[in-house]
Order: structure tokens, then C-alpha cells, then sequence
């Protein structure tokens, strides 16, 4: 089989196509929704950072021989039904061992809604997944 000269002559397999401009699907793989997650996962990590979270050495998220893994889907145990992002275990973790420190002031809280939205929305009676509820609901809009 001939090939092209190193020169640049055209031989039997000639010139490559003319480009079209348009970036080209097979470098973006498949699995968009999985690259997508996998993304996000990585800036969840950075601002998890940025904001103060300390992860131990033994757990750096992403690392094959780390203690701990974002996964990017969780399955509940019992029903096997998908529940989103997680953070799972991949070997015995030891009783007290520390693997990461959340800085209270990013944790939502009943009294984090309180300090947000004061005593008029968030009541004394009002349960502490309603709050963080309307946290959420404020974080989105």
C-alpha cells in the first residue's frame, strides 16, 4: 500500500477533508450526562475547598487508593433506587478516624434560615427539614 510522500504529495490516499469549522463529536466521547456529573462533581469539589472544607490526605476525593469517592450516583440500599450524589466508602473506615471537617457557617441549618430569613418565615414550630427546605428553595431562585 502506498502512502502519502513525507513532502506532502498527494499519493493514493490524497488530502484530508476540508474542515467544517464545527468541533468534531468524537472528541467529546460519549456519555454527555456522565461527563456532565463528572464536571460538576469537580466544581463541587472547588468550592468545597474554596469555602473551607478540609478533606484528609487519606480521602482525596478522586484518587483510586483514597478512602472516600464522589460517586456521581448512590443507590439506596433497600429499595435500590437512584439518590443522587454521594460520598461512598471504598475501604473500612476506622471508629473516629477523621476524613474530612465542614466549616459550620456553609451547612444548612434551621438556624443558618433563621440568620437568612428571620423569626417571620422561620418559626419555632417550623421543623428543621422545612427550613432547609426554603434554603434550598432560595439557593435556586
Amino acid at each position: 500500500m502506498a502512502l502519502s510522500a513525507p513532502g506532502g504529495a498527494d499519493g493514493p490516499i490524497g488530502k484530508a477533508p476540508p474542515a467544517s469549522g464545527r468541533p468534531k463529536r468524537w472528541l467529546a466521547g460519549r456519555g454527555s450526562a456522565k461527563r456532565r456529573k463528572l464536571e460538576e462533581n469537580n466544581e463541587l469539589e472547588v468550592w468545597l475547598r474554596d469555602n473551607g472544607v478540609w478533606v484528609s490526605d487519606k480521602a482525596d476525593w478522586g484518587q483510586s487508593s483514597s478512602g472516600v469517592s464522589m460517586a456521581i450516583e448512590t443507590r439506596e440500599v433497600n429499595e435500590n433506587e437512584v439518590s443522587g450524589r454521594g460520598l461512598v466508602a471504598s475501604r473500612d473506615i476506622n471508629l473516629y478516624e477523621e476524613l474530612a471537617r465542614v466549616p459550620y457557617n456553609i451547612l444548612l441549618t434551621k438556624s443558618a434560615a433563621l440568620d437568612k430569613f428571620g423569626p417571620e418565615l422561620i418559626t419555632e414550630s417550623m421543623s428543621e427539614y422545612t427550613a432547609i427546605a426554603i434554603l434550598l428553595v432560595a439557593e435556586t431562585h
